[in-house]
């Protein structure tokens, strides 16, 4: 399978995530690069049920080199309000208001 660009609706969670991370902290928005790097990715997590650059490349055709997947990963990437904002998102969505969180490495 070629995935020639992100799912829409990968885009609008992305877009919705960039929403949530600048209303938490100003100036800390996504860049576009880093929105469609994001959306991409998650993308290929979907349609490769893996997380492997090589495969993400493979899967676009060559339009984006594992190497640059590397990059973007471990650029300046703020991960700690993705993973807030990102938590926020679904508890917001499923309307859901109590629980236990867990996370594991």
């Amino acid at each position: 399978m070629i995935v020639g660009k992100p799912l829409p609706f990968v885009n609008d969670y992305v877009k919705q995530l960039n929403h949530i991370i600048s209303l938490m902290k100003t100036n800390a928005a996504m860049t576009y690069g880093r929105q469609k790097w994001l959306a991409f990715c998650l993308t290929c997590l979907i349609v490769t049920s893996s997380i492997c650059w090589r495969k993400f490349s493979r899967i676009s055709f060559g339009f984006f080199s594992d190497a640059l997947f590397s990059w973007y990963f471990r650029g300046p990437m703020m991960w700690e309000l993705l993973l807030s904002s990102s938590v926020n998102l679904v508890l917001k969505s499923f309307a859901i208001k109590e629980g236990v969180l867990l996370i594991d490495d």
